[in-house]
This record gives structure tokens, sequence and C-alpha cells, in this order.
């Protein structure tokens, strides 16, 4: 619950980067639902009398390390029998000439599923910093990428584990680099250790 009576919707995220560092934001924000008129004429189709779609306009705030920055975008949700996904588009204008642009997708099928984030920085129209994250999950297999591009400079870390070949990780990418083969391995009080 928003404690800001002009926002509906408060989000806390905390996560740690890289490093360790713990790191936090608090995104304010108002939903107002879209309506499109294609929507209605398409509801006597048998298919789509299993299939619901919405869009909502986000209009808020984003608070980090005490200061605030207008934030404006879109989040679209699909969901039918067996599927569901949304996908969430916002700008933040951190000043006059610099934005950020963040993508989050996330789509669940089944025993699969998958999410992906993405952030764009740009200063006086020209990208000076993008990074994407993607974590993909299927039965007893697990894909996570991240990508970092600042400085000229791009960096890349591919992590992926499969049941029965192990835990691989990819330091460069998925094709060339360096991999690491993770076993774990039990010890004989029973502690788990990860041998590379």
């Amino acid at each position: 619950d928003s404690d800001r009576e002009e926002y509906a919707v408060k989000a806390t995220v905390s996560y740690r980067d890289i490093e360790g560092n713990a790191l936090s934001y608090i995104l304010y924000y108002n939903e107002t639902e879209r309506f499109d008129r294609d929507d209605w004429d398409d509801r006597d189709d048998w298919e789509d009398r299993f299939e619901e779609e919405h869009t909502y306009d986000i209009d808020g705030i984003l608070i980090v390390d005490g200061a605030e920055y207008p934030v404006y975008g879109r989040t679209e949700t699909e969901s039918d029998r067996d599927e569901d996904s949304t996908e969430t588009q916002f700008v933040v204008q951190m000043s006059e000439t610099r934005t950020m642009l963040v993508t989050q997708e996330s789509e669940n099928e089944g025993r699969e599923s998958e999410q992906e984030y993405a952030y764009v920085i740009r200063e006086n129209g020209r990208t000076v910093e993008r990074s994407e994250f993607s974590f993909e999950q299927e039965d007893d297999e697990t894909e996570i990428e991240f990508f970092l591009t600042r400085d000229g400079r791009t960096q890349t870390f591919y992590f992926e584990h499969e049941g029965r070949h192990g835990i691989r990780i990819y330091v460069g990418d998925r094709f060339s680099g360096t991999v690491y083969r993770v076993h774990v391995e039990t010890d004989a009080d029973g502690n788990s250790c990860y041998v590379y």
C-alpha cells in the first residue's frame, strides 16, 4: 500500500549488486487502464474467450538516495489458459539532458518461466550505459545472462545449470571466453561445497 496520498501503488526494490553492495529504490505510481475498441470487437472469436489483455499507463516518481525523479510509461498484461505475460516499460527523467529507459518482461508457460530486465541511460540523446539481465527456468534447467556496456566496453556473464551436466559459468559469453564447470560435492559431515 502506498503511504503517499497522490499515488495508489508503492513498490520497493532492494538488491545487491555484483560487488555485494546493498542498493534500493522506491517507485510510487498510479495506473490508468487504456481501452482499445478492437478488444471489444474480437470478443466473438472462440479462442479470445479464454484470453485477457490489459494495458495501463503509468505516471509517478522514482526515489533513489532521497532524490525524486519523474516516471512515465506503460504496462501490458496478457493471459490465457496456460500462459501469462507482462511487459512494463517506463522512462525516468533524471535531469533535463539525462533519461533512463527501463524495460521489464516476464512470461510463464507451463513449467517454463522467463524474466528479462534492461535499462538504457541516455545523455543528450546518446546512449552512455546499457544493461540487460535475463533469467530462464524450465524443469531442472536454469540460465542466467547478464550484459553491461559502459565507457565503450561490454562485460558479459552467462550461467547455465542442467541437472545432468551440472553448472557451467561463462565469462565473456556462452560461445567464447572463459568457461568454468562447477560440481557440488558433499563432505563427510554432510556440508556442500562447490568445486570448479
